[in-house]
């Protein structure tokens, strides 16, 4: 299997999300909540990920070769879909960890990963409670 072209395809990937996070980053600049006792703001928490994800995803780009003629195997393929919603909920979770809305991390990553795959399953008990801004970031 060829992982490099695999974590070159991520890469590009996480490049597409960190542009999307500028959307929820803006409403949050908007509304400028104050931050909970102990966390970060959701301002920082977006500017955080969006840098992180960023630099990650121009790492992969830049640092493993292309090589997308080497993945037209199906199994190759599954491997970059499963890899991508991986590394995709990762760094869409961390938001919700740093701003304290998920307590710990694998709370916010089962969060994430339902917000991206649209299941409808939540961990959060009290809903109304949630920023604006996670709204926004979820659709």
């Amino acid at each position: 299997m060829n992982i490099q072209a695999i974590l070159n395809v991520v890469g590009v990937l996480l490049i597409l999300l960190s542009g999307l996070l500028l959307a929820p980053l803006g409403v949050s600049m908007y509304y400028d909540h104050a931050a909970l006792e102990g966390y970060i703001s959701e301002t920082t928490a977006f500017s955080l990920t969006f840098v992180g994800g960023l630099t990650t995803g121009l790492v992969f780009w830049k640092l493993f070769p292309s090589g997308i003629e080497k993945l037209r195997d199906p199994g190759k393929g599954f491997a970059i879909v499963a890899s991508s919603w991986i590394a995709m909920s990762a760094f869409g979770a961390l938001p919700l960890y740093l701003t304290g809305i998920c307590p710990n991390y694998i709370d916010a990553l089962f969060e994430s990963a339902s917000g991206f795959t649209t299941t409808g399953a939540s961990i959060l008990v009290d809903i109304d409670a949630v920023l604006t801004e996670f709204f926004f970031g979820e659709t």
